[in-house]
């Protein structure tokens, strides 16, 4: 830097002295204003923290005098609340299949699913234990893995359901679910399934019109909040397991036959594919809890139609 560059820089420090000489002054008239307001407020606290206290006292007066004001305006209703919600209470509980505990909770989406999708039967059998295990399952190859691990347990679940006396029109078809029943306790699974098989095929002849087509779409469960629980616990849920038992295959069909249950693959296809524990297992279990749901309705309503 030279001479005439160093008088510039020098030249330009004196005329901005003043500017900067009054930043500072005001800057220290800022902080004097603060200091001052600080002390004010050490010497007001104790009147803004009684005044906090005063106001939330009046609140808290307030807020009771609205409560007890609701509370009286809403006594006389109390009652009748309380009736209205005893009896929806006992009205679900009416409502739970006998095999279920307070310890399932009525999820209507994963149930459709795992009934409707999968054909796996969740209402009237298997025991509660096993119902749990099932909807908290991850997807129904893990599903299926439960099923086959827990085969007798659920064999002597489905025994047990169908030993209370049935209703007249189901009663004769009872007995050959508990055959089937009894030939799966023996080991004999193949015979166990095709037995199962054929009854839930009577089953749904008799009392779910049209061809296999229409069956499979009348019990299909609609996305429709308007059934009853009773009804939709008891009897719609469980029928609809059979869905994927309708599942439509022909011997022509050039794909590979369903390995899940089937009822057409185990009548016109049958293999050891097709017949073993597994779908054996799910087929009684099918078997069962169609009979127990017809039960359910003709001793409720005395008919199935019309639900």
């Amino acid at each position: 830097m030279n001479d005439n560059e160093i008088q510039r820089a020098l030249g330009q420090h004196k005329r901005g002295r003043p500017q900067i000489e009054q930043l500072v002054n005001q800057q220290a008239s800022y902080n004097n204003e603060i200091q001052h307001a600080l002390e004010q407020y050490e010497k007001l606290h104790p009147q803004i923290e009684q005044f906090v206290k005063q106001y939330e006292n009046v609140l808290a007066k307030q807020f009771e005098h609205i409560r007890e004001s609701i509370s009286a305006v809403l006594a006389p209703t109390i009652p009748g609340l309380t009736k209205i919600a005893q009896m929806a209470s006992a009205m679900v509980k009416d409502a739970r299949p006998p095999n279920w505990s307070d310890e399932i909770t009525i999820d209507l989406l994963k149930m459709k699913t795992i009934a409707e999708d999968e054909g796996i039967p969740l209402f009237y059998v298997p025991r509660a234990e096993i119902v749990l295990s099932l909807l908290e399952a991850d997807g129904e190859e893990a599903r299926l893995t439960i099923i086959d691990a827990r085969y007798a347990d659920i064999g002597a679940d489905c025994h047990d359901a169908l030993t209370d006396p049935m209703h007249s029109t189901v009663a004769d078809r009872a007995q050959l679910v508990m055959r089937a029943v009894e030939a799966f306790e023996d080991g004999h699974f193949e015979s166990a399934q095709a037995l199962a098989v054929v009854v839930c095929d009577s089953y749904l002849k008799s009392h779910v019109p049209g061809r296999y087509k229409q069956m499979r779409e009348s019990l299909a469960i609609e996305d429709s909040e308007e059934a009853a629980l009773w009804p939709l616990l008891r009897f719609y849920m469980p029928m609809a397991a059979a869905v994927p038992f309708l599942a439509h295959w022909d011997p022509s069909d050039t794909g590979l036959a369903p390995t899940t249950l089937a009822r057409h693959v185990t009548v016109h296809g049958a293999s050891t594919d097709q017949l073993n524990k597994v779908n054996a297992t799910i087929a009684i279990m099918l078997a069962t809890s169609m009979t127990r749901a017809l039960d359910a309705v003709l001793q409720r309503y005395g008919t199935t139609a019309g639900l």
